[in-house]
């Protein structure tokens, strides 16, 4: 989303430090504007079947109309799985500050940037893109009141300059694949050009080994490296990122790759710090969390991606995350964008939470400025968030998880009343019959729901 809900002025920082000692549960260190807490974040590890379980279901709702995708016997696993680290990681007076912190920030007209730096690579793994503060009924994730982003324990790289007037982008496909997706999304990326004439884009079809995607990177002066393609598993908390591949390839040997066609983590560290010009890295990249890790060192700003996600939602959230960028936000806000993009677009998918964002900056990062047409302009079809119907949950602990159910029924209706609407003022006149009928069986089903949670509230 880039409505005028998100902030385009900087945020109050909200530090928060994990570590994992050498016995008993992880703690944690909180620096907030409104004063400091310090205790232990009581997850029990191994949570990881736990987190892997929920995970899977992250693209299982990611069809157009998902109207079964949700049951009735069965609560959200993601939301579930996002209140356990949230409360574990807001716990008593944590979640004191946090709230307070939240207010003063709201007051003075700002939100709220979380910074997580967490150094143990298994505590680092688990989602926290994910929490869920249940009190609010919101994701952290998708909140237009904060922002959730990594740190790394390292010095912060030099931003380079920049006169804020002209943002270059340089994409490259790493794959040999003809896929239409890949060619779709490096259609909308052009496409982008359209609304934002301070964009210019060098587009790389394709690069046949690794030597030949260095080329590229050192020969065009961008401010941006969009990185099309996958990314690879070579080891415990490690990934490389295959050049110049056909077929699937996240989970094959390593040993069956040519090592021209293969750039680990560190290697590409290395060569991009050695081209210190880029701003943003961004993975359009299964497998790629662990390789953004790697060279945030050296990057100001890198989004990977955890696991894999549908190829609708990959463009979804490029898509939503530079009209935000391009429209003069900054950046933590703008992958916030994306991640709203998502969740509007495809409703049901909890692929939001996938895109991992690493910033090493002390403050937010603005990439350019916007021009006053595209602040007055809504570019390629983006439709401003309805509100989700949301009622006050019952005290009565008997009745409150029914009620959790229900609500989480209904927000997935809702998301597909959006997106069939939007369908239906696209085709306008010409509107199938089908989308009329579906529009009519979820607003029963809507109104269903509404009726059974005013009986029960």
């Amino acid at each position: 989303m880039t409505g005028p809900n998100l902030r385009n002025k900087d945020n109050l920082e909200f530090d928060i430090r994990v570590i994992q000692p050498d016995e008993g549960f992880p703690e944690v260190q909180m620096n907030s504007p409104v004063g400091e807490q310090s205790g232990r974040i009581r997850i029990a590890l191994p949570y990881w079947e736990n987190v892997q379980e929920a995970l899977a279901s992250a693209s299982r709702m990611s069809q157009p109309w998902v109207k079964q995708s949700v049951a009735l016997d069965t609560l959200d696993p993601i939301s579930e799985m996002g209140e356990t680290l949230f409360t574990g990681l807001f716990e008593g007076g944590r979640e004191i500050l946090y709230r307070r912190a939240l207010e003063v920030a709201e007051s003075e007209g700002m939100g709220l940037r979380l910074r997580l730096q967490i150094t143990d690579p298994e505590l680092a793994a688990l989602p926290w893109e994910f929490m869920y503060d249940r009190r609010a009924a919101m994701f952290i994730g998708l909140s237009t009141r904060s922002s959730l982003i990594r740190t790394l324990p390292t010095a912060y790289p030099t931003l380079p300059p920049s006169d804020l007037s002209t943002l270059k982008m340089l994409v490259i496909n790493t794959t040999l694949n003809g896929d239409v997706y890949v060619k779709e999304e490096i259609e909308r990326l052009r496409n982008l050009q359209d609304y934002f004439p301070q964009l210019e884009i060098e587009v790389i079809g394709s690069v046949t080994d690794k030597y030949d995607f260095l080329e590229s990177i050192t020969r065009y002066k961008s401010h941006i490296l969009h990185i099309i393609g996958t990314g690879m598993v070579i080891g415990q908390n490690r990934q490389a990122l295959p050049i110049g591949w056909q077929g699937d390839l996240p989970n094959a040997p390593i040993e069956d790759l040519d090592p021209k066609h293969l750039v680990p983590g560190n290697q590409l560290a290395d060569i991009l710090r050695e081209n210190p010009r880029f701003r943003l890295v961004t993975f359009s990249a299964a497998y790629t969390e662990q390789l953004a890790a790697e060279i945030a060192v050296n990057i100001p700003a890198v989004v990977g991606i955890r696991s894999a996600m549908t190829s609708r939602s990959y463009i979804t959230f490029m898509e939503g995350m530079y009209q935000a960028l391009l429209k003069g936000q900054l950046l933590d806000t703008a992958i916030t964008a994306g991640r709203q993009e998502i969740d509007l677009k495809n409703p049901g998918s909890r692929e939001w939470g996938l895109p991992v964002f690493y910033m090493q900056a002390a403050e937010g990062i603005l990439l350019v400025e916007a021009p006053e047409s595209a602040k007055t302009t809504e570019p390629i079809g983006l439709t401003p968030q309805a509100p989700i119907s949301r009622s006050q949950p019952p005290q009565d602990p008997k009745i409150l998880r029914t009620w959790q159910k229900l609500t989480a029924t209904l927000e997935v209706y809702e998301r597909n009343l959006l997106a069939l609407e939007e369908d239906k003022t696209r085709y306008g006149e010409k509107t199938p019959k089908f989308i009329d009928d579906e529009i009519e069986k979820t607003n029963v089903m809507i109104a269903d729901i509404k009726d059974q949670m005013d009986a029960i509230g």
